[in-house]
């Protein structure tokens, strides 16, 4: 018999299962899927008793891009989800502004970050790619 290996976490919008009337999980994919949006836009401190969770993708909208500063944000969001989500392997973290999207609008207060990740399913041979956009916005 074959062993699935199962990634499974609470719905983090507490929704409740009819069925057993309980917390709704989420599980493999959409574990992971929350997990990284979970570390991507909690501020660090904003979780009690460890300060270093988090990257804080909020700031983003508030910063002054330079080529230099969003090479720090992307190596900051890869050590992040490096040290905070085992499961998977990052393979590249990509940062884009609306000022270096041309086209678009410069006053569309708009980031965008893609994250390209292999997911550790227990065989670390075949693992599966997948990829998380987040894209943030400034209402005025």
């Amino acid at each position: 018999m074959a062993v699935t290996h199962q990634h499974s976490d609470f719905d983090i919008d507490f929704n409740v299962n009819a069925f057993v009337d309980d917390l709704a999980t989420v599980k493999d994919r959409a574990a992971i899927r929350q997990s990284l949006m979970n570390i991507l836009l909690t501020m660090p401190g904003e979780k009690p008793f460890n300060k270093s969770f988090g990257v804080g993708m909020h700031q983003l909208l508030f910063e002054l891009f330079t080529p230099l500063e969003m090479a720090k944000w992307e190596q900051d969001a890869e050590w992040a989800i490096k040290r905070l989500e085992p499961r998977v392997i990052v393979n590249r973290v990509s940062l884009f502004d609306d000022v270096y999207n041309p086209g678009d609008d410069l006053d569309a207060n708009l980031v965008t970050m893609t994250i390209n990740y292999s997911i550790i399913a227990g065989n670390e041979s075949n693992p599966i790619e997948d990829s998380l956009t987040v894209r943030l916005t400034k209402v005025r």
